[in-house]
């Protein structure tokens, strides 16, 4: 008996599921999946050394309240702006102190800040080779290729065993610019401003001296320094996948199943009649 061309294309039914069902499980082990992209910013820091002068002449009040005071309080704005970056707090009068090593926590920075006085160093003078050398041993060791050190004073070198030259030269070695503040008035005083090594430090390191006269002077000396070195701003891009195998897996299940049913069910016989 000759058989009606749609019976025979049902008879393939079985066949044609159970190979769908391989196909479907063949899928599953490429584990095809769609590729997700996400974006995000990330600010990248610089390391940065930053050292007062305690010495006795910073109670200078030809800056107004005292050289110290001022140079305390716009240090203190520059650190809370630098959110992103690790800074290390050295004092220094005839030895340098360290208040603070790198961190980037500027809550605990400021507060170390707002503890500096000249009483915290006994030893007269102005060490300004030895400030130099210890922000350098700060922050030469970092991974981050940007580093500097800011140097605020209003004299020459008096004290120390490391010549400022020979700081000068090391901080140049391992990469760090060095920016000079010398703060005082440009009135006669019986405690003048010397700038020439301070300029020497700037120009050795590639770096920038400044003289600040008042509070104003000094805030925007900052600024300039904040604007010069700013924090660098990184675009991550991240890819993710998505497997979609769970899909041909349930897909091939339920195609075993269906194959199942049409084998052992009486419908395998209407199939096959």
């Amino acid at each position: 008996m000759v058989q009606h061309p749609l019976v025979q294309i049902i008879r393939f039914i079985p066949d044609t599921v159970i190979a769908l069902c391989l196909l479907c499980v063949i899928l599953t082990l490429a584990d095809p999946y769609k590729p997700i992209y996400h974006q995000r910013t990330q600010e990248e820091g610089i390391e940065i050394s930053l050292a007062i002068d305690l010495s006795s002449s910073m109670e200078n009040k030809d800056v107004f309240p005292s050289r110290l005071v001022v140079a305390k309080q716009t240090a203190k704005a520059f650190i809370l702006g630098r959110k992103a970056d690790e800074i290390a707090l050295i004092a220094f009068g005839g030895a340098p102190y360290l208040a603070s090593p790198l961190s980037p926590d500027t809550a605990f920075i400021v507060h170390a800040l707002a503890n500096l006085e000249p009483k915290l160093i006994p030893e007269e003078g102005t060490a300004l080779g030895d400030a130099l050398g210890m922000s350098i041993n700060q922050i030469r060791e970092e991974a981050n290729p940007k580093k500097i050190a800011i140097l605020i004073s209003d004299g020459n070198n008096t004290a120390g065993n490391l010549d400022p030259m020979t700081s000068s030269a090391l901080a140049k070695t391992f990469g760090i610019t060095v920016y000079t503040i010398a703060v005082g008035s440009l009135q006669p005083s019986l405690d003048p401003v010397d700038e020439s090594t301070l300029r020497m430090i700037a120009e050795k390191t590639n770096g920038k001296f400044y003289r600040a006269t008042d509070k104003q002077t000094l805030g925007k000396i900052f600024q300039e320094i904040d604007q010069l070195e700013k924090s660098r701003t990184l675009i991550i891009r991240d890819e993710e996948h998505k497997s979609y195998s769970y899909i041909f897996i349930y897909l091939a299940y339920a195609l075993f199943l269906l194959y199942l049913f049409l084998k052992i069910t009486p419908v395998s016989n209407i199939l096959e009649d």
